[in-house]
């Protein structure tokens, strides 16, 4: 009775973990570099918002030795439907170029 249980318990955790990860918005994670000596590396995470339909893109920047963020993030949120993905991506790209060039982060390194 103890296994049944078990089983039971198991596939409804599963099932509310997987159903739980369809909600919100969906994002595409772009790998942006390291620096030149792997201390800090960064990535992009863009996409649509779920309901309100605005594309976004966000920049993050790591310190890879403390594992904590080295910077606040630049986040970018065109607050219009109609824009696309493109243009929030190129926006928060200008804005990080300045974080990108202060930690010396390499695009694909």
């Amino acid at each position: 009775m103890n296994i049944i249980l078990r089983s039971a318990l198991a596939c409804v955790v599963l099932f509310l973990l997987v159903s739980s990860s369809f909600a919100g918005s969906y994002a595409t994670l772009n790998f942006i570099g390291f620096s030149k000596d792997g201390r800090y590396v960064a990535f992009e995470n863009y996409g649509v918002q779920d309901g309100s339909g605005f594309p976004f893109s966000d920049y993050y920047f790591v310190d890879t030795a403390k594992n904590v963020y080295a910077a606040p993030r630049v986040n970018v949120i065109l607050q219009n439907e109609m824009a696309s993905e493109a243009s929030a991506r190129s926006r928060a790209s200008v804005l990080a170029a300045k974080r990108l060039k202060q930690f010396r982060i390499v695009k694909g390194n």
